[in-house]
């Protein structure tokens, strides 16, 4: 099995995706390819701290066939990240989030279609408030993603303040082949606390890795064109 580790210290916003007119809604950056043969989608909006292992909110086109869609927690020290309805920051308040300090994180385990094509694309995002981070920023972050792929890369691609002081993050990351599965964990790796909200996962396979590698799962759509 092999994993990857993308590190972020200290993010400031950078690319931003949307307004603060649709900032709330938790999914600012869709990628073009969602909803086609072969991806899938899944939201957890953390309104709920149970059940644990919890099932997305939102499942479309994820048959599950090798395996469930889950959310789960790993803990650190004796404890386990725990639930709170809602956390209050400097510009607003922030409903339905999960704690976590660190070395703590919240995983989720993705299911693929049963297909031996030899890329797999992932676009991860989520919200993210750090009370000890400038206002705006992020704080030290840790993704992580391991599953049965050979090879692998991504980095951070987005960063949008949210007017609730919360930042939505966006992660792009591509693997070789495509798994049967993978996990993503959302790490906290020096911060006294951070706090999770809404999450959003879209992956697909496809039979040919464009040109221009990590920047095709921004740019899959014009790929698809130019193979048809």
């Amino acid at each position: 099995m092999v994993s990857i580790s993308l590190k972020r210290l200290c993010a400031a916003g950078a690319m931003l995706f949307a307004s603060a007119a649709t900032a709330m809604a938790g999914d600012l950056n869709p990628p073009p390819w969602r909803g086609d043969p072969l991806s899938t989608y899944q939201v957890w909006g953390m309104g709920q701290p149970d059940p644990i292992p919890q099932p997305p909110d939102q499942l479309f086109q994820n048959p599950s066939l090798t395996g469930p869609v889950f959310m789960d927690l790993q803990g650190a020290m004796g404890m386990l990240p725990n639930w709170l309805p809602e956390v209050t920051t400097s510009t607003g308040v922030g409903s339905g989030v999960w704690c976590l300090w660190p070395q703590e994180a919240l995983y989720f385990s993705i299911p693929n279609y049963d297909n031996h094509n030899p890329f797999k694309y992932v676009r991860l995002q989520f919200k993210v408030f750090n009370p000890s981070a400038p206002p705006g920023t992020t704080g030290d972050l840790r993704v992580e993603v391991t599953g049965d792929f050979l090879g692998a890369s991504g980095d951070f691609t987005g960063f949008q303040p949210l007017p609730n002081g919360f930042v939505n993050v966006t992660v792009d990351i591509f693997l070789e082949p495509n798994p049967s599965f993978e996990v993503i964990y959302i790490r906290n790796i020096k911060n006294s606390q951070i706090y999770i909200d809404q999450v959003v996962i879209d992956t697909i396979c496809v039979p040919g890795a464009p040109a221009f590698g990590l920047a095709g799962i921004v740019g899959l759509a014009a790929f698809r064109r130019r193979r048809a």
